[in-house]
């Protein structure tokens, strides 16, 4: 039976869809993916934006530099088990109690770890700033609730990520309110960070709630001990990867607020935020149709290679355009938006959304490597990221500042991803990625 949407297509296209239902299931799951992030974007650019001109450039920067800090320890709570949790819920849907119960023990000590180690070091780092330190430890607690994220590991096996986002969005409504009352209010930073923790709570309480609603209860979870430690032994180098991955776009943040000072910082969020406010595109394109790149590497190699390479020059068109636009709306957007004050966040923005191209193959290629058991691979390639990435920062900073740190980014995402080409296994993918971004191919005149 073909979905409900397909009789609103225009004949054409319901014709090359009619019985295709893998492909139908894909597409209504990215809608449903797309509505939340989109969703998800939109507000919180809309918050973004109001916090940013009642507070000034100052005080947004020392906010985001709150939100960097506790984001470089998120990837130890998710212990990297988000693409590999899926992909064993595909092969092996009979055993969804056992791996639901062991990833999901996984991931709370994950998250108890990770509180730990960020309100320790945070003691340490800013021992001067009090403000500093209690924003960090608020929004520190809001680690812990990604835990429940498992359910929507199982939606996503399913291709049937619309109840995921029916379960999110009341917390998502409900905090977007809470913060517009605080603004209004004219509260104080540390409210925002307790609202910030207090969204991921109702989360995770909204995705029990449709698990129970649908016939499930994760007290039918049982964790193994010897399962897990067959997790964290696939997933570690994904753990250290997802860690690699926060500091190389994070770190800028946290660097700036070092060595640059807050207003800095708040002109380079301003940039940023709208920048990788689109980096969820990707994440939502490959998450949706990774179990069909799974059944096309089980049938044919060669069926495999050409879907990924038609990933790639979809991944390639996207950034493009995007990129181009904002680009060229770059100071109008900035000053409707956040005003004349963050008039210097336009020049960041123009190089800072180049980005995006690099972002949108690593995010494509890496469910290659987590098909192909390559999470060594993913490692490394995000270390030279890393590397890159902080070694640009202590030389660009000092002079430049914001645009310093802008320059830096765009450098070291393009390094990371095509950092593969230097393993002789990714070659071929490494290849691919270059012909993907052939102009020929970005203007549909050669093959995909």
């Amino acid at each position: 039976m073909n979905a409900a949407w397909i009789k609103y297509l225009p004949g054409a296209l319901r014709s090359h869809l009619d019985g295709r239902h893998p492909l139908q299931q894909a597409i209504t799951s990215t809608g449903w993916l797309s509505l939340d992030k989109i969703a998800r974007i939109v507000l919180g650019v809309v918050i973004a934006i109001w916090l940013a001109r009642v507070l000034g450039p100052a005080q947004f920067g020392k906010f985001n530099y709150a939100l960097a800090y506790v984001a470089l320890f998120s990837s130890v709570a998710n212990c990297g088990l988000d693409g590999i949790v899926v992909r064993n819920l595909v092969q092996n849907p009979d055993d969804k109690n056992l791996i639901l119960g062991s990833a999901f023990m996984l991931k709370l000590m994950g998250a108890l770890l990770a509180i730990a180690m960020c309100v320790g070091s945070v003691l340490l780092v800013e021992p001067n700033d009090a403000l500093a330190r209690m924003l960090v430890m608020v929004l520190a607690l809001g680690l812990i609730f990604p835990a429940f994220d498992v359910v929507d590991f199982w939606f996503q096996s399913k291709v049937a990520s619309k109840y995921a986002v029916i379960a999110k969005m009341p917390a998502l409504l409900l905090m977007f309110g809470a913060r517009a009352v605080l603004l209004l209010g004219a509260a104080s930073l540390v409210a925002f960070a307790w609202v910030q923790a207090l969204e991921s709570a109702m989360a995770a309480v909204g995705l029990v709630f449709v698990y129970r609603y649908l016939g499930d209860r994760i007290t039918n979870w049982r964790p193994a001990l010897a399962y897990a430690v067959a997790l964290i032994k696939e997933s570690w180098p994904l753990i250290l990867a997802g860690l690699s991955v926060m500091l190389y776009m994070k770190i800028d943040i946290v660097m700036l607020g070092k060595m640059s000072g807050d207003r800095e910082t708040g002109l380079y969020s301003a940039a940023s935020r709208l920048s990788e406010g689109f980096y969820f595109v990707p994440m939502v394109i490959t998450a949706s149709f990774a179990p069909l790149l799974m059944r096309a590497r089980a049938t044919a190699r060669d069926q495999y290679m050409q879907s990924l390479l038609k990933l790639y020059v979809l991944m390639v068109r996207l950034s493009l355009a995007l990129a181009a636009v904002l680009a060229f709306v770059a100071p109008w957007l900035i000053e409707v938006l956040f005003g004349v004050d963050y008039s210097e966040s336009s020049a960041v923005l123009r190089v800072h959304i180049w980005a995006a191209i690099g972002v949108f193959l690593g995010v494509a290629s890496s469910q290659y490597l987590t098909n192909e058991g390559l999470q060594k691979l993913s490692l490394f390639r995000t270390l030279i990221g890393m590397v890159t990435n902080i070694v640009l920062n202590l030389m660009l900073i000092p002079a430049y500042g914001a645009m310093g740190a802008a320059v830096a980014t765009l450098i070291s995402y393009f390094v990371a991803t095509f950092a593969v080409i230097l393993d002789r296994r990714c070659t071929e993918q490494g290849k691919l990625m270059l012909k993907a971004m052939s102009p020929k191919r970005v203007l549909g005149l050669a093959a995909s």
